[in-house]
């Protein structure tokens, strides 16, 4: 990916504001870079009007996307948590695709079938 688009350029603005620390807003770019990448592929673009009209089912797609990497838990954790925040901060609804507790990786997916449990 060449370049973020301005809304995510205004993030990492808003983070520097925060006083993060330069290895912290390297590692967001990183994440949320895999991110748009994927969004990239699913959905052919990445301004802003399409990351709003991402559904619960196009995120579900991404967290399978990341299972299916089959990363750490702490790396799976960390790339959905920085999403998380990118889009609360955006004020954009993520459902509880992104709402998971602390010790599980993702409330109702198993890592190791990489499937929604019931």
């Amino acid at each position: 990916m060449q370049r973020f688009p301005d809304y995510v350029e205004n993030y990492i603005e808003f983070l520097v504001g925060k006083g993060r620390k330069r290895s912290t807003l390297k590692q967001y770019s990183s994440d949320l870079e895999k991110f748009f990448d994927w969004m990239n592929d699913f959905k052919g673009a990445i301004d802003l009007n399409t990351l709003r009209s991402l559904s619960s089912q196009d995120l579900e797609a991404y967290v399978d996307h990341l299972l299916n990497m089959k990363l750490s838990d702490a790396t799976f954790r960390r790339l959905i948590s920085v999403l998380n925040r990118f889009l609360k901060y955006l004020d954009i609804n993520t459902g509880a695709i992104l709402d998971k507790p602390k010790e599980r990786p993702l409330r109702g997916y198993d890592r190791d079938t990489c499937k929604k449990g019931s």
